[in-house]
């Protein structure tokens, strides 16, 4: 890589880091966080949105007992000519095919029975979802993880992971309304928005105010771009995830963890197919090294609709 690659990649990463901390900061306080000019800070963020480099910011609604999500990891007989029968089926919000120990995920409002369905083949796994995590990239080659994971399995440290319990979200229609509204992209121009849905600027201000006790930020980073990353679904049994979490410090693409009732699902993302083995080889040394007692995998192959993350 060349020094103005080099230095164009850390400034990538640098503002990816800025995002991911802020998510509502403007690009004149992205320029003034990150020591980058302002034109620089707006063409490589248009830049990393287009090449989904940069994947959200996406809110995302801690546990709560206003809108319970769930997860179901199920299989069908022919999923790629099932995958568009979904797209209109109640209950569904999105889901992704995949291929491996399930080839459907789905994220639905309530628990379906997708065992009445024609074509269905077997139901892997559900559960209620509960908080989503990630690890945040590192400034780094892949090369550098390979040299140092086999060192990071045996004495992986530990992060904090939230645990709390869910709760009743008090806001008003207004602010479930621009919740709505921002949910996708929390960094719109708040005026146009807010004129948009007919909510006033007081409302907005409340509701920012109070999105910290009841919204998650979800930042993707991706220096190749999502679509040309090979992701992979991680089904574990673990009592120890905040150790298993640790693990992925080392990582340079972001790594999500999702609760799913006593489970964790993990998502990650490596460069091409040959890293695939040595993502197998590592959960491997995971259940030698008594992290996790068990794994299930499956390859992300598409998804309907472009929530991420796609849990």
């Amino acid at each position: 890589m060349t020094k103005y690659y080099l230095k164009q990649a850390e400034y990538y990463h640098r503002i990816y880091l800025t995002v991911r901390a802020h998510p509502f900061m403007i690009t004149h306080d992205i320029s003034v966080e990150t020591g980058i000019s302002r034109n620089t800070v707006s063409r490589y963020l248009r830049d990393m949105i287009k090449r989904q480099a940069l994947v959200g910011p996406h809110l995302k609604l801690k546990p709560n007992v206003n809108y319970p999500r769930y997860i179901h990891l199920t299989s069908f007989s022919s999923p790629e000519k099932t995958f568009n029968l979904f797209k209109e089926f109640p209950r569904v919000l999105s889901y992704a095919r995949c291929f491996g120990d399930w080839n459907f995920l789905f994220v639905t409002d309530r628990l379906v029975d997708f065992s009445q369905l024609k074509g269905h083949s077997k139901t892997f796994y559900w559960g209620k979802r509960g908080f989503i995590w990630d690890v945040p990239a590192q400034f780094a080659t892949w090369s550098d993880t390979c040299s140092v994971i086999d060192d990071v399995v045996k004495n992986p440290g530990r992060i904090e992971i939230p645990q709390e319990e869910p709760v009743e979200i008090p806001w008003t229609q207004d602010q479930w309304k621009i919740f709505w509204r921002f949910k996708d992209n929390p960094r719109l121009k708040a005026t146009p928005a807010l004129k948009e849905i007919r909510v006033s600027y007081e409302a907005f201000s409340d509701w920012k105010r109070s999105i910290e006790h009841y919204v998650q930020t979800s930042v993707g980073y991706y220096p190749q771009g999502f679509p040309y990353h090979t992701k992979m679904y991680f089904l574990l049994e673990t009592d120890q995830p905040q150790h298993v979490s640790a693990v992925f410090q080392c990582w340079p693409t972001t790594t999500m963890f999702t609760q799913v009732d006593n489970k964790l699902l993990v998502l990650l993302a490596v460069p091409g197919g040959r890293f695939l083995s040595k993502v197998l080889n590592l959960f491997d040394s995971l259940v030698t090294e008594n992290f996790i007692s068990s794994f299930k995998h499956a390859l992300f192959v598409q998804q309907w609709r472009n929530n991420f993350p796609p849990i």
